[in-house]
């Protein structure tokens, strides 16, 4: 384990996305997939920010800025809209006018937030999923952490961190730390500033949650509910700086059976060599 770093001033969000040496994985964080190369967009990294999207006729929005809203730490507002454009939050509140050319999403009945904010994870580790839980952590860095990070490959930790990268895309989070010990979201990575609320002009990292679902429904008190019923299944409609990532339930073009299998390749080429060696 790593001693708590002094926080960096203003890190980017490529510096928090991409962690001890997994850049190759940051742009498949957000949402980038395998597509032919383009003079435009060169292959392998982010596309841009998105165009203009209004999420119109939220239930509820919880913008997270007491300065929004009817008050309170979350700033709630109910049936209301959310406009991005140009990768930022350009306006929360009810009735929105449409832009000329901006995409609308409908989340009628549907509960709008901020992206989550995952500060402590490694996403690596995904390669071990379930493993050594009979042993202590001692015990479990000798028999698992420690052997397969000796073994892993440029392609083989492409795979892994993909697969938990897509899967916290699918939960709803949209930034992520890969090595800080951190205690609070946003405003203990030092970019409170850019992400971790609704607020006009910070980035559209949005997520859509659908309550209609039976570990949700019915409603009593969606905050309380998200807190103790919420599930990836619940997240409808995931957004990074304005670019939908997922869409009515659905990763955006992602093939997740390719993903799954070549993670488990992968891992099986490692528990190969891992016999070989002993």
């Amino acid at each position: 384990m790593q001693p708590t770093p002094t926080p960096l001033a203003a890190p980017s969000r490529r510096d928090l996305l991409t962690g001890l040496g997994l850049a190759a994985a940051t742009p498949l964080l957000l949402g980038v997939t395998a597509r032919p190369t383009s003079p435009s967009r060169p292959s392998g990294r982010p596309a841009p920010a998105g165009g203009t999207v209004l999420l119109r006729g939220a239930s509820l929005v919880l913008t997270m800025d007491p300065g929004l809203g009817g008050g309170g730490p979350l700033g709630a507002v109910e049936n209301a809209d959310v406009l991005m454009r140009n990768g930022a939050i350009a306006a929360v509140g009810p009735a929105l006018q449409r832009p000329p050319g901006a995409r609308v999403v409908e989340a009628s009945g549907k509960l709008v937030m901020p992206g989550f904010v995952d500060t402590h994870t490694h996403l690596w580790q995904a390669v071990i999923r379930g493993g050594c839980t009979d042993r202590d952590l001692f015990g479990w860095f000798a028999g698992c952490t420690d052997p397969q990070r000796a073994r892993l490959t440029p392609a083989a930790l492409h795979s892994f961190v993909r697969l938990a990268a897509l899967d916290a895309v699918q939960s709803g989070v949209t930034t992520l730390v890969d090595w800080v010990d951190t205690l609070g979201g946003a405003e203990a990575l030092g970019i409170a500033d850019r992400v971790g609320s609704l607020t006009p002009g910070k980035r559209a990292d949005v997520v859509v949650i659908d309550p209609a679902a039976l570990n949700f429904a019915p409603r009593f008190d969606w905050v309380g509910q998200v807190v103790f019923n919420g599930r990836p299944e619940n997240i409808d409609a995931v957004f990074v700086d304005g670019r939908p990532l997922k869409l009515d339930g659905r990763l955006v073009d992602v093939d997740t059976g390719r993903v799954v299998r070549e993670a488990e390749a992968a891992a099986t080429r490692l528990r190969g060599a891992a016999g070989r060696d002993t």
